[in-house]
């Protein structure tokens, strides 16, 4: 239980404490009788306030890390409570471990940014912002899943851009864009499998700059990949490390020249 759904529990019972006292303020004074009718008006005004009141629990807060720890645990945050899949979440240069699945709105990091997902599932609704300086998701089969419907990965560009997720898997049919231009690897398992998903960078024609690698297995039969030119070296490289086939629903080419590589096994 949160601090806001405490207080919302605690601001209701006193409500209904002081509801009885107005009810009799009213009778007294104006003479009527209370009937039926008048304790659904007053029941209703109740849950009114309660509803009212009750909205401020749903909008995001903003969680940043203080030190490294369990995400599941306050004091790494530095509160009383840990985020939930409606907050959003900085754990700044700070390695975080999950104990259990976990999830939140955007995801941001800074330098030397650790992730250990361990066979926990990091679950993101709106973007995910890569750190720079060697930062880090270590992972045996946990994945970070992508679970909205329009977001962003944002890509470290500067010294020590380690841009590189073990497993990423994309459900609910969302529309993934990578920015800026640069190079994206999957070091383990790329899953989509729900929803129909796509899978482009930021420039219109598709991915022109850099290269989008899976070196696991690739099973995303509902994921469209957009790929674009080949300007410096630029690729879509579905090469698997594993013997599994690979699994895309389509790949959009906007220009006659992008590179597509496949497994050269099959």
């Amino acid at each position: 239980m949160n601090f806001y759904t405490k207080g919302f529990k605690f601001i209701f019972k006193k409500l209904s404490l002081i509801m009885p006292v107005i009810k009799r303020f009213l009778v007294q004074r104006n003479n009527v009788r209370i009937n039926k009718f008048s304790n659904l008006f007053y029941s209703s005004i109740l849950v009114l306030l309660f509803l009212t009141i009750g909205t401020g629990s749903v909008n995001a807060a903003n969680f940043t890390a203080v030190k490294n720890g369990n995400w599941n645990v306050a004091s790494t945050w530095g509160g009383a409570t840990v985020p939930t899949a409606t907050d959003n979440v900085n754990i700044g240069n700070y390695t975080i471990t999950l104990t259990a699945d976990a999830a939140c709105t955007n995801f941001t990091s800074a330098s030397g940014w650790g992730i250990a997902l361990g066979a926990n599932n990091l679950s993101v609704s709106g973007s995910f912002t890569f750190g720079c300086n060697v930062g880090s998701i270590t992972a045996t089969t946990g994945y970070i899943i992508l679970n909205g419907t329009s977001q962003t990965i944002n890509l470290c560009t500067g010294g020590g851009a380690n841009n590189s997720i073990p497993n990423l898997r994309l459900t609910n049919s969302t529309a993934v864009t990578v920015v800026p231009q640069g190079n994206l690897t999957i070091t383990g398992n790329f899953d989509c499998q729900t929803g129909t998903s796509t899978f482009s960078n930021s420039d219109a024609a598709g991915w022109n700059s850099g290269t989008f690698k899976i070196t696991g297995t690739c099973t995303a039969p509902n994921c469209t990949f957009i790929a674009g030119t080949n300007i410096n070296g630029t690729s879509m490289d579905f090469s698997s490390s594993t013997s599994n086939p690979i699994q895309v629903g389509s790949v959009t080419d906007s220009q006659s020249n992008a590179k597509l590589i496949l497994d050269q096994r099959m």
